[in-house]
């Protein structure tokens, strides 16, 4: 999931950057998400080298503000400079060149149309036939900024992303643009989706047996017989909080287990726990508990 993959790549030789961190996640099953943090410090980066076309789209959301020109199928596109949370969608089967004149820091999330079809789907909607928005323009949308900004610890450091919130904050970004710029609408009976009480017992079964390991919103669907977008909702609804969520609670409940009972070292504890090193072990532990997990051992075994 935190490797750069081809996305990435492509992306940073056509913006001629180094490759820049990128997430790729599966949270719809057979439609690959892709995140990538775009940055430069300096003005006049120069004109873009064009995509090869295909059935996706682009959602850039700006960071800081931003000017440029763009070119779409060869012809110039009037564009007013970007505000930061400003966000434009580009529809890669179209040619886009951009010159880059000012310094720049954005998120691109990369959304096949096999993934916006996926969405409408899963909530019994029609496929909407892509993404809408003006060519060239941008709006602030605070949905999409929010997002993509929950995202910036895991770009940070893509080796310790926890593959379960970048799946959920990808679902969650894709359901938002099926909506907000692609017109879905859902049909609803008027019932909240739920989990059975066997599903529950299941799924969080199946989480608890993998606390040191990943696992995926798509794997954890599956073992409900459900799709993506009703398991994140239903377990949410269930449990009063989203799956990543009640799994990071769980892992940090076995790590203060662990600490307590075990010689285990902090090293030894984060891996046996799910996380990626004991730098984020201890970045984690102190947001949710407010010490380091070593001061909470000593205080703890007196």
């Amino acid at each position: 999931m935190a490797e750069p993959g081809f996305y990435g790549r492509r992306i940073s030789e056509a913006f001629h950057l180094d490759t820049p961190p990128t997430l790729v996640t599966r949270a719809l099953k057979k439609a690959p998400i892709a995140v990538t943090e775009l940055r430069c410090a300096h003005d006049g980066l120069g004109i873009t080298s064009p995509i090869i076309p295909e059935e996706a789209f682009a959602v850039a959301v700006q960071l800081q503000p931003y000017t440029g020109r763009l070119w779409v199928a060869g012809r110039r596109v009037s564009m007013e400079p970007m505000i930061a949370g400003g966000v434009s969608v580009y529809d890669l089967e179209k040619s886009t060149i951009a010159d880059l004149q000012t310094s720049f820091r954005c998120l691109q999330f990369y959304l096949p149309q096999v993934a916006i079809d996926t969405v409408a789907r899963d909530v019994g909607a029609r496929p909407t036939g892509g993404l809408r928005a003006p060519t060239g323009g941008s709006r602030f949308d605070p949905v999409v900024l929010a997002l993509g900004q929950s995202l910036l610890p895991s770009l940070a450091e893509p080796d310790n992303a926890d593959a379960l919130f970048v799946d959920h904050v990808s679902w969650a970004l894709s359901v938002h643009m099926c909506r907000a710029y692609g017109a879905l609408a859902p049909r609803s009976n008027g019932k909240r989706p739920i989990l059975t009480l066997r599903q529950e017992r299941s799924v969080k079964a199946a989480m608890d047996a993998r606390l040191e390991a990943e696992v995926t919103l798509t794997e954890l669907a599956e073992i409900c017989g459900l799709s993506v977008q009703y398991f994140a909702r239903a377990f949410a609804g269930a449990v009063g909080m989203p799956p990543y969520r009640w799994l990071q609670l769980r892992r940090l409940n076995r790590a203060k287990d662990l600490l307590i009972d075990s010689r285990l070292g902090l090293a030894e504890v984060a891996l046996a726990c799910g996380f990626g090193d004991q730098s984020h072990f201890t970045k984690s532990f102190r947001r949710e508990v407010g010490i380091s997990p070593g001061a909470w051992r000593r205080h703890h075994q007196g």
